[in-house]
């Protein structure tokens, strides 16, 4: 093999690497489902907040399908976050309904999203404020969650939006897991 087939070899393997993000799937946002923290027990039933929260969710972010936005990452919107939160709450035996006495407002903080050129396929941090007040604004929990969602890294990937749509997924899953643990112990 002469120098100049060799030359052709590398360009092509380069190219097809750079050219592998392109010929990913377009941009999805994060799924409910996927977000979702589910616990493995209940709250018992003379628990203070035993079916007997609401929420409210706010700065959630749409998933742009733009290439050339800050947001064309995989995210969960205000709608989305709420039936997430509602979800992972339920599951612990803690949603309750439009009469109940405690309100959780949950205000994204940071989303992670980098740069338009930021790859956040590998890992994912986003921060939510969740803030608990009764009908008399009361507030008996306030607090700023961080939660972490990692793949492995790999160096090629055909399916990148769809890895960075698994990182997100991850890291929302793991903030709602972290504030349903707060919640069992207040």
């Amino acid at each position: 093999m002469n120098k100049f087939n060799i030359i052709k070899s590398v360009i092509a393997l380069v190219s097809l690497a750079v050219l592998s993000g392109c010929a990913s799937p377009m941009i999805q946002s994060s799924g409910v489902e996927e977000s979702t923290y589910r616990s493995s027990e209940s709250v018992s039933s003379n628990h203070i907040l035993h079916r007997n929260i609401s929420v409210e969710t706010n700065g959630f972010l749409e998933t742009s399908k733009s290439l050339v936005s800050k947001q064309s990452k995989s995210n969960l919107n205000n709608e989305d976050a709420k039936k997430a939160i509602e979800n992972s709450l339920n599951s612990a035996g803690m949603l309750g309904d439009a009469n109940s006495e405690y309100l959780l407002t949950a205000t994204l903080i940071d989303a992670d999203l980098g740069s338009i050129w930021t790859n956040k396929a590998s890992k994912r941090e986003i921060s939510v404020q969740y803030s608990i007040t009764t009908l008399f604004s009361k507030g008996i929990y306030d607090n700023v969650i961080t939660g972490i969602g990692e793949n492995d890294f790999k160096l090629f990937t055909v399916d990148n939006y769809g890895r960075e749509k698994s990182a997100s997924e991850k890291a929302y899953k793991d903030n709602f897991r972290q504030l349903i643990e707060d919640l069992k112990n207040l």
